[in-house]
């Protein structure tokens, strides 16, 4: 990934300052605020737990996915969940669910009869990465992960990717297809999304709408990259979270001009507008709570290619750069 150049991260660190001290920001408390994109239970799967009212996962063939109903509290909470086969029920608030051998998309309905809520899980049943043919799958070009390391290994598999399933919703406000990498491909394509980015680009998009700002969604400039579509524009670095599905480059483009908005109302759209943006995905990682997953996060400047954006990734540890 580029480094930021000197001035932009003067820039970022100033407007991250300002915004939290001039109300540029939501607070920890306004952030906290549900929405309407959010249920009043939430599920808990793997770690995390989630009240989005559509979430999404990826299982291999045969693997297993516990999901768990909890109240406001954190307490047990009685679900009822359909949708698919290879369902089975644990105890009350428990259900697990077992993919089938055929790779494709599994739509559970979460209930919670207490919340009188639904929760929409999209669960993809992934390609294992073993049917791949040297470099690529089903004559998609992949290319090839770094070298094996027991902390970052490569992705055991794929999401098969079709014009029918492309929107398929995987948060309340982003679709699978938007994650796609831009290598230019026909159809099936393949993706690796790692099921915490969609919430915190949803934290992000709720953060904005906290200052007042509103969009109906972020778009993703770059969101998977394939190592050799990542290798290709020139990027020379082999651990990039867009790898793994985990990282998005986005921008907000409300009036939809192609282009990054005047966030900071100064009548000119530059790198500021990009560091006001950062300046919340900054207040997200100083107070992770519920479904958000603390990551890297930096501005980037306007080139002859495209405007100003911000990175930001679910890897677990705050960075910046």
């Amino acid at each position: 990934m580029l480094r930021a150049l000197p001035e932009v991260r003067a820039v970022r660190r100033a407007l991250a300052a300002l915004a939290l001290c001039s109300g540029f920001a939501a607070s920890a408390a306004e952030l906290a605020e549900p929405s309407a994109t959010r249920a009043d239970f939430a599920l808990r799967r793997a770690a995390m737990t989630s009240r989005l009212r559509i979430q999404s996962a990826s299982l291999l063939p045969g693997q297993t996915l516990e999901l768990a109903g909890v109240d406001r509290a954190g307490a047990p909470l009685p679900i009822a969940v359909e949708g698919a086969s290879g369902l089975e029920r644990i105890d009350a608030s428990r259900v697990r669910f077992r993919a089938g051998t055929k790779p494709g998309l599994n739509t559970l309905r979460v209930r919670s009869d207490a919340a009188r809520e639904e929760i929409v899980l999209q669960v993809f049943v992934e390609v294992p990465a073993s049917r791949m043919r040297g470099t690529s799958l089903d004559g998609y070009e992949i290319g090839r992960y770094p070298a094996r390391d027991p902390n970052d290994p490569p992705p055991p598999g794929f999401i098969r990717v079709t014009e029918a399933n492309r929107g398929t919703r995987v948060s309340p406000h982003f679709r699978l297809g938007d994650f796609l990498c831009k290598q230019k491909s026909g159809y099936p394509k393949y993706l690796v999304l790692d099921p915490r980015l969609p919430p915190k680009l949803e934290a992000l998009l709720d953060a904005v709408h906290a200052t007042g700002r509103r969009a109906e969604t972020l778009v993703i400039m770059s969101g998977y990259r394939t190592p050799s579509y990542h290798r290709a524009i020139g990027d020379r670095t082999d651990r990039s979270r867009h790898l793994w599905g985990a990282a998005a480059d986005v921008y907000l483009d409300a009036d939809g001009d192609g282009s990054m908005d005047d966030l900071d109302r100064n009548g000119i759209v530059d790198v500021r507008d990009a560091a006001f943006l950062f300046g919340l995905a900054d207040a997200l990682d100083r107070a992770p709570t519920e479904d958000w997953t603390v990551g890297g996060a930096s501005v980037y400047p306007a080139t002859r290619a495209h405007g100003p954006f911000v990175h930001l990734d679910v890897r677990g540890r705050a960075a910046r750069w």
